[in-house]
């Protein structure tokens, strides 16, 4: 029922995050294995987190599992500051949908990766503006039911992605 119809994404925004780092991993499975230092950004985001302190630094594989499992905004927010600096920055279009805002500075162009994904797989109603939730303001709406089926479906082909949503501890 009204498959089309536009939503907030919440945390469903992290399966997003999380495939994006694992598409990345497929042409470079070493990036895994980085260290990730969360920043004072990361270590304090509201919301779920993940429990990384500003400072602190954790291998990438391990913060895709605090971004999934305990639904960690600091971990969305400490890998899209990880892999910034080697994305290509947002479009114009995409400027203009939300993602100029000056606090994006240092995880604006993986978000723009974020979208470019999801045009990739068919996502035509979906726009991120956040790399763990919703971002924008309360009346923007993030994406569609039918939309986030094409997501689970793209992120189900993962195995790296089925092991870690598969888990109960880590």
């Amino acid at each position: 029922k009204k498959a089309d119809e536009r939503r907030k994404s919440a945390s469903t925004t992290k399966m997003m995050c999380a495939w994006t780092v694992l598409q990345l991993a497929e042409t470079n499975p070493g990036i895994l294995d980085e260290r990730v230092t969360f920043s004072s950004l990361a270590g304090t985001t509201n919301g779920t987190g993940a429990g990384i302190k500003p400072g602190e630094s954790v291998p990438v594989r391990d913060c895709l599992y605090g971004l999934l499992l305990p639904s960690g905004n600091d971990a969305g927010n400490a890998l899209a500051e990880h892999f910034h600096s080697r994305l290509a920055p947002p479009d114009e279009a995409m400027l203009k949908r939300g993602i100029n805002d000056p606090n994006l500075a240092t995880r604006v162009n993986f978000i723009a990766e974020m979208n470019r994904h999801a045009l990739a797989i068919g996502m035509k109603h979906t726009f991120y503006r956040s790399s763990f939730g919703d971002g924008g303001t309360d009346q923007d709406r993030t994406t569609t039911a039918h939309d986030l089926v094409r997501l689970a479906q793209a992120t189900m082909q993962s195995v790296a992605f089925r092991k870690i949503v598969a888990t109960q501890h880590h």
